[in-house]
């Protein structure tokens, strides 16, 4: 049975396919790509760079991993809550991860890590400057006696909490004066980024948002959130554009009156004085007499001859209904 180490090629070498130059590879021939460059660079005779662009697999390399404070300390979140970040971090989640960023200089899942482990390390801070404040406000109110050296250095303030009031009589007195404002309509924080105001600094959307983005091709290369911007002012204003042109309501101007326009009825298919379209293939009244003539033409005067036949059907009607001499 072969062997594997058989099959291998020897190190160094340039893999097949490899289009950058290789010194001398042009005068010879008879062995295949990787023996050949093999032999080619370790060969003392050719001039050789300083230093190989080839690297050592097997030394030449470096693994970046996330520190284990950080993964200890995002694993430490299950124990308080239900947490949805844990180690590891799958590199295809679409969602919002804490202090990610737009910059993506490292692998998704050492990022992931240290940004929830960033997270998780300023919401410690907030909670022991909470703590320590109730610490302070019960120790100065005699609500607890300090036990270590700490406790007692908290003691030495300049103010003591709660605050006394050093004047009680002005404590009735009205510190704030109403003042007659107009009103103002509050804020709508349900609106959509796409009917935003083009001038509004929220027109964009959040980092992890999965849905679609118009006109990302046209700013890539951008970051997330000036992508989007950009994408969503351009989609806005062609919007209300064709809202402007394309789409706005079709008005005939009438022949008496300048300034005066009347909605086209579109239930009607004969118009008075208005021909019909080339392409209609309906029944044209009286337009079998017109010969010679086009199809705007012929079709002008159909509901002038739809009015003469119902007039000559009321005059028969009329003229059965006579007696007889």
């Amino acid at each position: 049975m072969v062997g594997v180490e058989i099959l291998k090629k020897s190190e160094p070498h340039y893999v097949p396919g490899y289009t950058g130059y290789c010194p001398q590879h042009q005068f010879m021939c008879g062995e295949n790509y990787g023996n050949l460059t093999h032999k080619l660079l370790l060969d003392p005779t050719i001039n050789h760079a300083e230093k190989l662009v080839l690297v050592d697999n097997a030394k030449d390399y470096e693994v970046v991993k996330p520190t284990k404070e950080d993964i200890d300390i995002v694993n430490s979140r299950s124990d308080r809550t239900d947490a949805v970040y844990a180690h590891p971090m799958v590199p295809s989640y679409d969602g919002f991860v804490p202090n990610m960023g737009d910059v993506r200089d490292k692998p998704f899942e050492i990022q992931a890590i240290q940004g929830v482990a960033a997270f998780e390390r300023q919401r410690v801070k907030r909670k022991a400057s909470m703590d320590r404040l109730k610490t302070i406000i019960d120790l100065q109110s005699g609500k607890k006696h300090p036990e270590t050296l700490e406790e007692r250095l908290l003691l030495r303030s300049k103010f003591k909490l709660p605050l006394i009031d050093v004047r009680p009589e002005y404590a009735a007195l009205q510190r704030t004066i109403p003042v007659d404002e107009k009103f103002e309509k509050p804020k709508d924080y349900n609106t959509s980024p796409y009917f935003m105001d083009n001038l509004n600094s929220q027109k964009y959307f959040i980092n992890g948002y999965t849905g679609y983005r118009p006109y990302r091709n046209t700013h890539f290369g951008k970051t997330h959130k000036n992508m989007t911007a950009d994408g969503l002012r351009d989609f806005t204003s062609n919007y209300l554009y064709k809202k402007r042109t394309e789409w706005a309501p079709v008005r005939v101007k009438t022949e008496t009156k300048e300034n005066s326009y009347i909605p086209v009825k579109n239930h009607e298919i004969y118009k008075k004085d208005t021909a019909l379209m080339p392409t209609y293939t309906g029944h044209v009244p009286g337009a079998k007499y017109k010969i010679g003539k086009t199809f705007g033409y012929s079709s002008k005067n159909a509901h002038h001859y739809i009015e003469e036949e119902l007039f000559s059907r009321k005059l028969k009607c009329k003229k059965s209904e006579q007696p007889v001499k």
